[in-house]
């Protein structure tokens, strides 16, 4: 398989970080946080099937695994890292941690997919393509940074987004979905991991976050205060708070509400 197309700072800090992006989206959402987090080596790549690595397919949980795999041991001198995911990239980082557990250090999960059933897989795989045919790029764009409340994407970040979007095809929706439901259950006492769930997620979501968090052992939780699934990219300067208490192993502070298992 061909390596992943992958950005990253010019940090030359010790600590590296993977983030892993949410499945129909490439890794242009992370920029902002490569250049905010300069203490820390952070990679941002295009999952299979997304952004420049499209040509990469299908997208599978075995793909996305084994190419951030191949990133972590080709461009981090240490060889660990620090993983962050976000909705069906959290399927992706638990995977790795699962298969790889000696290249990640410690995991930062937000919005955990719930997993989901043959019945369920079946109609969203139906649904999908009805969805798309409907919705033009422009306009699915749209839909997707309001239901995100991502109302502050610069011109770049929106046009970056319709071109991912114009490019989820039926296919590539199906391979989202099937990852999803896919998905395994973290390894018992595996690396240090928080997870987060906006406020104002739905109980799928919340109910998906605590699973996980039992599966472990060894995770935390945190409820973040009055928002919802996009916090990390709605509040930049509150996700990277979170991420360099995370990467101290300190509380995160206000706004974050720890999450009962």
């Amino acid at each position: 398989m061909d390596p992943l197309y992958f950005r990253e700072n010019e940090s030359k800090g010790e600590d590296a970080i993977v983030f892993v992006i949410d499945g129909g989206i490439s890794g242009w959402a992370w920029y902002p946080a490569l250049q905010a987090l300069t203490e820390y080596h952070c990679l941002a790549p295009d999952l299979p099937g997304h952004g420049k690595s499209a040509g990469i397919t299908p997208f599978s949980l075995e793909n996305s695994v084994e190419g951030l795999a191949e990133l972590i041991r080709t461009n981090v001198p240490s060889g660990r890292a620090a993983v962050v995911g976000i909705s069906a990239g959290v399927a992706v980082s638990i995977g790795l941690s699962n298969r790889h557990p000696d290249l990640v250090e410690k995991m930062f999960l937000s919005g955990p997919t719930p997993r989901l059933g043959r019945i369920a897989v079946s109609i969203t795989n139906t649904i999908t393509p009805l969805f798309l045919s409907l919705l033009g790029s422009q306009r699915r764009a749209k839909f997707v940074a309001r239901s995100m409340s991502l109302t502050d994407l610069t011109d770049d970040q929106f046009e970056a987004l319709r071109e991912d979007l114009d490019n989820l095809t039926p296919a590539l929706g199906t391979q989202i979905n099937d990852v999803v439901a896919g998905q395994a259950d973290p390894h018992r006492n595996g690396p240090p991991t928080v997870v987060f769930v906006g406020e104002k997620e739905i109980g799928a979501t919340k109910k998906r976050a605590r699973a996980l968090m039992k599966a472990m052992g060894n995770g935390r939780g945190y409820f973040v205060s009055g928002l919802g699934h996009g916090w990390v990219l709605e509040k930049p300067d509150l996700f990277y708070r979170a991420v360099r208490a995370w990467m101290s192993d300190a509380e995160p502070g206000e706004g974050f509400i720890p999450l009962p298992a």
